[in-house]
C-alpha cells in the first residue's frame, strides 16, 4: 500500500511539473542575411541560421503598456511587469519586508 501511495505522489507532483513548465516564446531576430563560418555573406537556404528559418514571435506593437492605475508597466512580448515609479529609499531587511507587504500596484 505504502509503495502505491508513493508512486501516486511521484506521478502527481511530475504531472503537475510539467502541466507549469511551458517554455517562453522568443522574439524574432530580424536577421534576413547568414553567413558562413569565415564572416562572408552566403545563401541562407538549409543553413539553419535565424535568417533561413525566421522562428520567434513577431514583437508586439506598443511593445510596452502602462496599465490603468499608472502603477506598473508591462512587457508586451514577455508578460513581465514593472513598478512604473519604484521608490529606492534603504531599508533594513525587516522594514522592507513591511515595505513590500503593505504595497497594492497594478491590482495585486
Amino acid at each position: 500500500m505504502l509503495k502505491k501511495l508513493f508512486m501516486f505522489m511521484i506521478a502527481i507532483i511530475f504531472i503537475a511539473g510539467v502541466a507549469y513548465a511551458a517554455p517562453a516564446d522568443l522574439p524574432k531576430t530580424g536577421q534576413t542575411t547568414c553567413y558562413d563560418a569565415a564572416g562572408a555573406v552566403v545563401a541562407c537556404a538549409n543553413t539553419g541560421q535565424d535568417g533561413d528559418l525566421k522562428k520567434g514571435v513577431t514583437w508586439p506593437s506598443p511593445r510596452f503598456t502602462v496599465d490603468g492605475t499608472g502603477d506598473c508597466v508591462t512587457d508586451n512580448l514577455t508578460g513581465l511587469m514593472w513598478v512604473k515609479n519604484p521608490d529606492s529609499t534603504l531599508r533594513n531587511w525587516a522594514s522592507a519586508m513591511t515595505y513590500a507587504n503593505n504595497l497594492t500596484l497594478c491590482g495585486y
